[in-house]
């Protein structure tokens, strides 16, 4: 669609100038048309074609141009009042050398664009012109007039915007239980200039690295805007078995060029009827060793209950009626 407004641009420029240079020499294509990127270069050919009986004698010129909004070249700027990283016509490169076109014949003109390293997004114009004259000075009057064909360059530089996620957080319950729903969690945010809508895998494996399950990534297409973050969850599947696992959380985005992200993290799993039956032995074990203290304990207060409490004074010297027995017997 753009190129056919270009074309329609370039026709209705010079429609009031067709009739004299159709029937003597001709430029061909009307149009180029490119989307380029800074430090690109593009390479095409132009034809002219001399359809008279005499020789021509051409000066070929690059100008900026405008085009209105009916499609009409409505200003030329020179190439000396351009700015180099702005302007069309610093990254063209044409011969400036004169033309001398036979009778009948056709020459091909060689074009190159080197697009500026440090070109700004937008849209730019210039008109390559093979004006006739004795002199440049003139053929580049006829130009400024619009009497002249040639070629309408439009190049497009889009706005580079990159296309960036940055993980912030990943994690897992610590211990499974199964007594709720376990999930993981991760959080994304976008860092970049475009819309993003992440998808991917989570795999989990067991202590030998065998793969358990996997779970699909963002299933319901949520999409991360510029500057956003987003919080996402995943169910931890069932997998059954006491032991420690692994969660392997790969993430994909982008539209041009696809990305990955990639994080890890281990979690265990207790089932609960496990934690249950550990609690209950626990508890036994613990009834059965107070019972057991507690018995033992009983029959040591009963041994000690059949002994005979006596009293000894020190020495034996003092008189009978001090002592409970008679030592000296």
């Amino acid at each position: 669609m753009k190129s056919l407004y270009l074309l329609l641009a370039c026709t209705v420029a010079f429609c009031s100038c067709a009739s004299v240079y159709a029937a003597e020499y001709s430029v061909m294509p009307l149009l180029i048309d490119h989307n380029v990127q800074p430090r690109d270069s593009v390479s095409e050919t132009l034809k002219v074609s001399n359809t008279t009986n005499h020789p021509l004698r051409l000066f070929p010129t690059v100008n900026e141009i405008t085009i209105g909004s009916e499609g009409t070249v409505e200003t030329f700027i020179p190439a000396s009042m351009s700015d180099n990283t702005k302007s069309v016509t610093s990254w063209i490169e044409v011969s400036r050398a004169s033309l001398e076109i036979a009778p009948g014949d056709t020459i091909k003109v060689p074009v190159t664009i080197h697009i500026n390293p440090n070109a700004q997004p937008g849209a730019y114009h210039a008109f390559v012109g093979f004006p006739e004259g004795a002199n440049r000075d003139e053929a580049e009057a006829q130009v400024q007039r619009g009497e002249a064909p040639g070629t309408i360059v439009s190049l497009s530089l889009a706005e580079k915007r990159t296309e960036y996620l940055r993980l912030e957080h990943f994690t897992v319950d610590r211990f499974v239980t199964g007594a709720q729903p376990a999930v993981a969690a991760y959080v994304l945010e976008n860092v970049g200039g475009l819309p993003l809508t992440p998808g991917g895998e989570m795999i989990f494996y067991d202590s030998r690295g065998n793969e358990q399950a996997s779970v699909k990534l963002n299933t319901e297409n949520r999409t991360i805007e510029p500057g956003k973050k987003e919080t996402f969850t995943v169910p931890v599947p069932d997998l059954g078995v006491i032991g420690r696992y692994k969660a392997y959380l790969s993430v994909e985005y982008g539209t041009t060029q696809r990305s990955n992200l990639y994080d890890t993290i281990y979690f265990n799993i207790i089932p609960i009827k496990w934690l249950i039956g550990v609690f209950i032995a626990f508890l036994l074990l613990s009834i059965i060793l107070v019972l057991y203290y507690h018995k033992r304990s009983l029959k040591i207060h009963a041994e000690d209950e059949d002994l005979v409490v006596m009293y000894v004074r020190d020495g034996v010297n003092g008189p009978e009626k001090d002592h409970d027995i008679n030592l000296k017997q």
